[in-house]
């Protein structure tokens, strides 16, 4: 191997190994992702009266982390997909994580913030709210027990997907975190977040 296919070679397997910690990063602790607050997307922590739904989607090598957010514009349910991602220590591989968004996703629209970067990659707008959010059985969601109360899983998903459910509502605010719903994942709750991820992306098709 020459040197610079050795240099080449070497900063692929950094850069892989950067966007493996990056999807380790996000399933350590359940209660806790993401880590930051949405705030510092320009998102609000609170409501003037309609619901906003949120569902955060990261994990797995090489793959990019989104967010689904549902919320009311004008009395019509609007969907906003964003492609995201937590900044990285070392300032080269952050370079080229962002880099790797840029080509695939966001192209030069790449916004950053404290810890965390993001662009919009898809809009929606649908129906009236009433009918989208019976559809998405907002009730249960707001309900519906987080995985980390559920117990042990029987086995364990190395290269899975997390997801964070987050509700804002004027002032009132949850956020909870389904890990691999789809896999060792036995409860029922489990089975309602599957079904709940389903028509979620069905409403960005």
């Amino acid at each position: 191997m020459t040197t610079a296919s050795s240099r080449r070679f070497g900063a692929s397997v950094r850069f892989a190994l950067a966007l493996v910690v990056a999807a380790a990063a996000c399933g350590m602790v359940l209660g806790s992702w993401p880590s930051f607050d949405a705030e510092l997307m320009g998102l609000p922590m609170t409501t003037d009266g309609p619901l906003e739904i949120r569902v955060w989607e990261g994990g797995g090598i090489a793959r990019p982390y989104f967010l689904t957010r549902i919320h009311v514009e004008k009395e019509r349910v609007v969907v906003d997909v964003y492609a995201w991602g937590e900044s990285l220590e070392d300032a080269a591989e952050d370079r080229r994580l962002r880099s790797f968004y840029g080509r695939h996703y966001c192209g030069n629209r790449i916004s950053r913030a404290k810890g965390v970067f993001w662009c919009q990659v898809e809009h929606h707008e649908l129906g009236a709210p009433e009918a989208v959010f019976a559809a998405l059985n907002v009730d249960e969601l707001w309900r519906l027990a987080a995985q980390d109360t559920l117990g042990d899983p029987p086995c364990v998903v190395e290269d899975g997907t997390n997801y964070g459910i987050e509700l804002v509502q004027r002032d009132r605010r949850r956020h909870f975190v389904y890990a691999n719903p789809d896999q060792c994942c036995p409860w029922t709750q489990c089975a309602f977040i599957v079904e709940f991820l389903k028509m979620v992306g069905g409403l960005s098709h």
